[in-house]
Formats: C-alpha cells, structure tokens, sequence
C-alpha cells in the first residue's frame, strides 16, 4: 500500500467543483492516518467510529470548500452519513464540537504542509 490518494479522473464527476469537494474530503480523510491526525482507527470495524471519522472529513472538507470558494452542495453529496450522524450526536452530544476541532486540525494541517503535498496526490 501507498499513502497516497487516489481520485478518478476529474472528467469522471459532473463538474470540476464536485472533483475538488471530493478531493478536499479525501484529503481531510488521508489526514487521519495514524502517522498524521490518527483518527482512522477502527473505521472498518466499528460504526460509531465510521461515523466519527466521516462527520469529521465532511467538516474538513465543508471548510477547505468555503476557504476556496466551493459551492455548498457537499451534504448533498454525502447524504448516506447523515443517520448516522444524528444517531451519533444524539448519544454523544460533544461528537460534533470534537468532530469540528478535528477537522480544522486536518485543514491547518493541510495548509502547513501545501507546498510539499503534490507527490503524494495521484489520480
């Protein structure tokens, strides 16, 4: 395995703002890598973690867009999370602040480190 991103081609999405948003929430997602933000383990294997992780990602990802001038269509886009969202912040109501703090960690993150990301983004 690779760390690395791996996107289809940008012609594969209807617009070329709907490959950035995709991009961005992948990119807030790479960020949780144990060697980064760590905050991917148990993504495969349990739900509430998933849903953890993905609410953070979208918040990541809903961030980078308004600092480039993305359109708001990324619920949209991710609308299979939002059940399990609700059922997350209705059992843990700190989920969604501690999502938010994680989220604007993976973007300042990604904001230190621009000038040195390009050889690990691939499509």
């Amino acid at each position: 395995m690779t760390d690395t991103i791996h996107l289809p081609a940008p012609q594969a999405f209807s617009s070329e703002d709907r490959f950035a948003a995709t991009a961005a929430h992948e990119a807030a997602h790479w960020i949780g890598h144990e060697s980064r933000l760590d905050t991917l383990k148990h993504y495969f294997t349990d739900r509430r973690a998933r849903a953890r992780e993905e609410l953070r990602a979208e918040l990541g990802a809903a961030t980078i867009g308004a600092m480039t001038g993305l359109p708001p269509f990324h619920l949209e886009d991710h609308a299979a999370y939002i059940a399990d969202w609700a059922v997350l912040v209705k059992d843990e109501p700190r989920a969604f602040l501690a999502a938010a703090a994680k989220a604007q960690a993976a973007v300042d993150w990604l904001v230190a480190h621009a000038g040195t990301l390009g050889a690990s983004c691939t499509r």
